[in-house]
């Protein structure tokens, strides 16, 4: 991938980048003015391989949660401005699905709501002060990948954008239990964790989307979101409509 943006200067966007090895690559491949960018999970910047022999097919991803050393070295991605995005890579497989043989259980595990606030938890157990933390998260998860995707009205607070806000308890200490998972998956590899800040309120668009004190989740509504204009290629597709109308309630889901 690198060598095709050396040779055609395609803007590339890696996803779930788990490895040092990796993480050295396309920076160095950055470095040299390439346009590739990158993006790390939740779930690698939490877990290592130490915590899938303990538990078993629960953190089993893929790719993989590597060793200590790897982990390490994408916080070091994240927190000195080398990544560019934070994703979630959420896959909610149900438990009877994780408790498979390791050979025949699904990888990916359920990330969205366990994301913004693990990460803020290890940005401060890292010794970042949290205005600093605030700044940095609201960039990872807000306006980096508003910029990188062309989403107008995303990633900032300004006149005329989105009113999409998240609002942040910074400091208080909870731990995760079962109980809290929101996932219709009902389970959590973070279960047993302790955190420190909690979410209390999320706006989208300008509407309450979820409500700590009251346990209320909003409407389920959006829009498409214009991006960078693609060529069309109606005139290449051979699914079926059937197939197609599948493959739009699954984007939009």
């Amino acid at each position: 991938v690198v060598q095709l943006a050396r040779t055609h200067g395609t803007k590339v966007h890696i996803l779930h980048v788990s490895s040092a090895e990796e993480t050295d690559l396309l920076v160095a491949a950055a470095g040299e003015g390439l346009p590739i960018s990158f993006e790390v999970t939740g779930h690698h910047l939490s877990f290592t391989d130490h915590d899938t022999a303990r538990r078993g097919p629960r953190t089993r991803l893929s790719p993989a949660i590597r060793a200590p050393r790897d982990r390490e070295r994408l916080w070091q991605a994240v927190l000195g401005g080398e990544a560019s995005t934070i994703g979630s890579d959420h896959a909610p497989h149900t438990v009877e699905e994780k408790n498979r043989p390791p050979a025949e259980a699904p990888p990916g595990l359920p990330g969205v709501q366990e994301l913004a606030v693990s990460v803020w938890t290890g940005m401060l157990a890292r010794g970042m002060d949290p205005d600093t933390a605030a700044a940095h998260l609201a960039r990872l998860m807000g306006t980096g990948p508003a910029d990188l995707f062309d989403l107008a009205g995303k990633g900032r607070l300004t006149v005329g954008a989105d009113a999409d806000l998240a609002l942040l308890d910074p400091s208080e200490r909870w731990q995760m239990s079962a109980a809290h998972v929101e996932s219709l998956c009902g389970w959590s590899a973070y279960e047993g964790w302790m955190f420190t800040g909690r979410f209390t309120t999320v706006v989208r668009a300008g509407q309450v989307a979820w409500d700590l004190a009251r346990g209320t989740v909003g409407e389920p509504v959006g829009r498409w979101l214009p991006g960078p204009a693609l060529p069309a290629q109606d005139h290449l597709r051979t699914e079926t409509p059937a197939v197609q109308a599948r493959e739009l309630e699954g984007a939009v889901r």
